[in-house]
């Protein structure tokens, strides 16, 4: 009994996660994967760019290991194709020239990127991050979440004075 309704919920949860994002403009989209970042143990100093001309780059943090990072976020309906790669490893080669250290990317796609842009995106060293990997990013956070704990019927407890 329990476990189903674990797993229920965990799809319920789920579920009700995306249609969150789903539901976000995508300068919305930006502001809440910028908190997702700031929440996040493994990055710091994230600094959002301008909301224009940004140069293919939404963000730019670091992570503790004092690796630059430079994000784009794409909240499209459909996958992201090999263009917004080539944008964002322009940048990050432009950025590694300035700062003369390695550079890694990252690109937030809700709907994920076609199949040359992840070939692409492995080549250049950028990170592709779905809506699946937001989730997951939320859940481990606990952002925007609430715990509640229940009651339930101990039966092997009960079972136990049966017959007596």
């Amino acid at each position: 009994e329990l476990e189903f309704v674990f797993e229920n919920n965990k799809l319920l949860l789920d579920e009700n996660i995306i249609k969150s994002i789903e539901s976000l403009s995508p300068s919305a989209m930006e502001d809440f994967v910028i908190e997702i970042l700031r929440n996040s143990k493994e990055y710091r100093r994230v600094m959002p760019s301008p909301k224009t001309r940004d140069g293919g780059v939404d963000f730019r943090c670091i992570t503790h290991n004092n690796l630059r990072i430079l994000g784009e976020i794409k909240k499209w309906n459909k996958p992201v194709s090999e263009a917004t790669i080539d944008r964002l490893a322009g940048a990050m080669k432009r950025e590694k020239v300035r700062h003369r250290t390695k550079i890694k990317g990252i690109l937030v796609a809700t709907k994920g990127v076609s199949d040359i842009a992840l070939k692409t995106a492995r080549m250049e060293h950028i990170e592709i991050w779905d809506i699946h990997t937001l989730v997951r990013m939320i859940k481990k956070q606990s952002l925007g979440l609430n715990a509640y704990s229940f009651l339930v019927k101990d039966n092997s407890y009960w079972e136990g004075f049966h017959g007596i």
